[in-house]
């Protein structure tokens, strides 16, 4: 019902996207909120390099961003999804993504979250074909009085599927004790 930026990218069946394609979303307005949505779409066997930024200015009121991805990898495709997120600490930040890989694809998260008030990040891989793949990187960096809920989950519902989930997140004492 809501849709204040994002992107929808399809890919046929047998291209690869060569240059990464990068999409830019920043949180502007007072009191803003913001509903991102990304749906990439990869034909069999075809591959891309997606790299989505957010950022916000910093106010002090509160401000949302709520942001859905949907990524649907056909047979033998490949997709990296890097997020690079840099939001201001009056910022509310909700996400929701997830994959689903066919037989032989393979999906590769890198998923960087710095400040917020409030992050709540779970990128979601469901493994459905044989022999599919994936990998997820998490890092998270919080300071005083920001809550980071971060990580990612997978779920091998295929033979000879595998998957890898790296999650570092830190906590800094921005007040100096």
């Amino acid at each position: 019902a809501f849709f204040s930026g994002g992107s929808f990218i399809w890919v046929p069946p047998g291209v690869r996207v060569a240059a990464p394609l990068k999409c830019y979303m920043h949180l502007q307005a007072r009191h803003g909120t913001q509903f991102g949505r990304t749906l990439i779409l990869l034909g069999a066997g075809s591959e891309l390099t997606f790299i989505e930024g957010c950022t916000s200015a910093a106010r002090p009121e509160a401000a949302l961003h709520c942001a859905v991805g949907e990524f649907i990898l056909e047979r033998g495709a490949r997709l990296n999804y890097i997020a690079l997120q840099d939001w201001a600490p009056n910022v509310y930040n909700l996400a929701i993504l997830r994959a689903r890989v066919a037989a032989g694809a393979s999906m590769h998260w890198i998923d960087c979250n710095l400040g917020g008030r409030l992050t709540m990040k779970y990128p979601c891989t469901l493994l459905e074909g044989e022999g599919a793949a994936a990998e997820s990187i998490s890092i998270s960096v919080a300071r005083t009085g920001q809550h980071h809920d971060t990580g990612a989950k997978m779920f091998h519902r295929a033979p000879r599927t595998t998957s890898t989930i790296t999650a570092w997140s830190t906590c800094i004492n921005s007040r100096g004790t």
